[in-house]
Order: C-alpha cells, then sequence, then structure tokens
C-alpha cells in the first residue's frame, strides 16, 4: 500500500519527517519505507486493519505518549429492508450488505486537490467522479465500495456462490470462467460482479451513466482468499477483503461517500438499503491479566501503560470476579488468545526493552561428573566431529525403542 506522505502528514496531525514515520510504523511491525513523499507499506497478511488511513491513525496514535485516535462521528442516516433492491444474501459468503442508490447527477465539480494526489501516489487511476470518491473511501477507512450503473441493472441483486464454469466478462472486457467456490453478484438476469475482487463489464460506470447505485458489504475473508489469484487478479478490495474487514463499517462507509461526494455535485434523490445476517459473529472476550504479562515478558510493564495502549488499539477492558477481560475489536481478525495481546502490549512497548534471557527449552546442563559416553564425545568433538543436539518430536515410547 502506499500513501502520499503530506497527505499522511496531515492526516496524523504530526510533524515527523517521512523517514521518522517509517521508522516508527516499522517499529510497530507495519513495514514501511519512504520514497519520493511516499510511504510504501507492506502489510503483513494478518494485519488488513492497517490497510487504510484510519488503521495507520490507530496504531499511529497508540505509539505516541499523549496521543489518542477518536474516529470522528458518522452521521445517521435510516437504511430500507426492500427485498426490491437486495434479494437473497448466502451468509456462507457475506455478513451483511448494504447499497446507496444515487439518481439524476449530471454535473460535477473537481474532486480536491488532495484527493486526487492521494489516489495518483496509491496508483488507484482516475475513473470517474462517483468511483474515485469510492475509492478514497477505501483507502480512508478500510471499506471497499463498489459502484454500478443503476440503469444497467435488473433489480434485487442478490450475493451467492457461483454457477461451476460460469463465464463473466470483468471491467476491461477479459473473460474470467468461475467455479463453484467464487462468490458473486448477480441481478435477475446475470452476474454483474466477482464478490470482494471486481465488477463486472455489463454494469460499469461509464461517463454517461447519470444513475448509481453503490455496494458496501462485509465478504468473509475465507470465501475471497486466494480467488483473485485463482482468476489472475489482484485488485485493492480483493487485498482488504481476503485479509478481514471490519463488518461494522459498511453503512459508515456509505455515509461517508455521500459526505463526500455532496461536496462535488448536488445530490437529490438518495435511499439506502441493507441486508444484515442474523449469524453475525459474537464479540470476542480474552480473559488475561498484568502478572501473567510480566511473567511472559520478563519485565513490569506499567499496568496504566497496558490500558490506555489496548484502548488506544480500540479493545475495550472489563473486570468480575474472575478476572481481567479485554474484549476484540471488530476490526482485528489476528487476535484469538491472551499471548497475542501480549503480543500488542510488547510491540509498542518495545521489544528492545525486554531483559535478554535464555530459553527455557533446550537441552539440560551437563552435570559436572562426566560419563565414559560423554569422555568419548569429548575426545570425537576435539578431534573435528560436530556433535548434533535435536529436540525430539516423537513420543517418548519411540525413543525408548
Amino acid at each position: 500500500m502506499k500513501i502520499y506522505y503530506p497527505f499522511l502528514k496531515d492526516y496524523l496531525d504530526t510533524e515527523f519527517s517521512a523517514k521518522n514515520m517509517a521508522d516508527i510504523f516499522t517499529n510497530l511491525g507495519l513495514e514501511c519505507e519512504s520514497s519520493n513523499k511516499t510511504l510504501n507499506f507492506d502489510i503483513t497478511p494478518n494485519r488488513g486493519d492497517a490497510l487504510s488511513l484510519s488503521g495507520l491513525a490507530r496504531e499511529f496514535s497508540a505509539s505516541q505518549k499523549n496521543a489518542r485516535f477518536i474516529q470522528k462521528p458518522f452521521n445517521k442516516v435510516s437504511f430500507q429492508n426492500s427485498k426490491d433492491f437486495i434479494g437473497k444474501v448466502n451468509n456462507k459468503c457475506c455478513q451483511n450488505y448494504h447499497l446507496l442508490e444515487i439518481r439524476e447527477i449530471n454535473k460535477f465539480k473537481a474532486l480536491p486537490k488532495e484527493i486526487v494526489r492521494l489516489l495518483e501516489k496509491a496508483d488507484i487511476p482516475l475513473i470517474h467522479p462517483v468511483v474515485d470518491i469510492g475509492n478514497y473511501v477505501m483507502l480512508e477507512l478500510g471499506t471497499p465500495l463498489h459502484v454500478f450503473d443503476r440503469d444497467k441493472l435488473k433489480l434485487p441483486l442478490s450475493v451467492n456462490f457461483a454457477d461451476e464454469n460460469e463465464t463473466v466478462s470483468i471491467i476491461g472486457g477479459e473473460k474470467k470462467i468461475l467455479d463453484s467456490s467464487i462468490a458473486t453478484i448477480r441481478d435477475r438476469n446475470a452476474t454483474v460482479a466477482i464478490a470482494g475482487i471486481i465488477g463486472c463489464d455489463n454494469s460499469s460506470v461509464t461517463s454517461e451513466t447519470k444513475n448509481f447505485l453503490v455496494e458496501s458489504a462485509a465478504f468473509l475473508p475465507n470465501v475471497i482468499m486466494n480467488k483473485a489469484r485463482k482468476l489472475s487478479l489482484n485488485t485493492d478490495a480483493s487485498v482488504r477483503f481476503e485479509r478481514g474487514v471490519d463488518s461494522t463499517m459498511q453503512a459508515n462507509a456509505l455515509v461517508r461517500f455521500l459526505e463526500l461526494l455532496n461536496a462535488v455535485t448536488s445530490v437529490k434523490f438518495k435511499n439506502f438499503y441493507k441486508f444484515k445476517s442474523k449469524n453475525n459473529p459474537s464479540s470476542r472476550k480474552i480473559k488475561f491479566n498484568y502478572e501473567d504479562l510480566n511473567a511472559f515478558t520478563g519485565k513490569k510493564i506499567p499496568p496504566r501503560f497496558v490500558d490506555k495502549l489496548l484502548k488506544n488499539l480500540g479493545f475495550t477492558l472489563s473486570k468480575n470476579k474472575q478476572g481481567f477481560y479485554a474484549t476484540v475489536p471488530s476490526h482485528r481478525f489476528d487476535i484469538s488468545i491472551k499471548e497475542d495481546i501480549y503480543e500488542e502490549v510488547l510491540r509498542v512497548y518495545g521489544f528492545d526493552k525486554l531483559p535478554a534471557n535464555l530459553p527455557l527449552a533446550g537441552p539440560s546442563n551437563l552435570k559436572t561428573s562426566t560419563s565414559y559416553v560423554q569422555r568419548v564425545s569429548n575426545f570425537l568433538i576435539a578431534n573435528g566431529y560436530q556433535e548434533l543436539m535435536h529436540l525430539p518430536f516423537v513420543q517418548k515410547t519411540y525413543v525408548n525403542e
């Protein structure tokens, strides 16, 4: 992911240089290099939450003593449940599905220069103002949006797996053959998008488009994972969906989209629609305590530091008779056990501050008195032989045999 440094600097409200900022993110575990006013991030597959400006801001704030990440509040809007717009949604591939309908848009002002520059530096081509704003929202919030030409669709839209050996023409005209493991978006007549990856040519936006349908969905990571690669595709949307997209942000992403769109055109007619699965995963609570953390790290870390850090990263802390609990935020798919929480603390606290202790695992210390076998071993080592001492990965009964 490439982010234009001047834009990120203003977004974070900091005076750090590009090099210093790159060093901060690298020390946090988000590999980053600076070049030509651009920060190049190499985000690991388990950290999809960092593939956005807000995700980077959250990480940056957690590393600064007097900073705190506060997500800007979103306007409240009413979403309708309408089967005329959203038909069947297979909850094995999609957690929730939101649509924003926009009609009768004729003229656009130029997009703000800073947004244009951000998209260009991120290697995202400028296509159409509505599509460009959707791509900016993806960079800002980490929630991919897809824009359909409303007039090319035969509603309602449905989300389901493709037919085996189904052939579609994606944006740009290239043909792709799908299998039944690949999720798709269909209208009443045909497939109009490969879910979480790319749209189809038969519903794409052009300079003549006046009516739009904007999709914001939470496709399941295991459904999207490796599918783009299977189709010889690599899109910004697929990179995010296969790593995990926050399933609570779809409505907010459309609200933010409309806010930006209103700045460049007059939106006279709009409607919001939604489908939300009843099988959404419940919040994850992980039990931990400060004594375990200190034993794990070998160093006493102040509880106030731990509390502030976890809250800045989006965790909710609670306590009952059984101990302390951390509720994992919906944007973190990589946190499942208490050791994951300890790692979160350590990567911000600094691994270099931990004491260098000998590992607990490995061969035990030899006794001072040497056996006949040990004397033979010493003789062979002294004559140039090498002794290998392996940790066995088999049952003890096999070793005895």
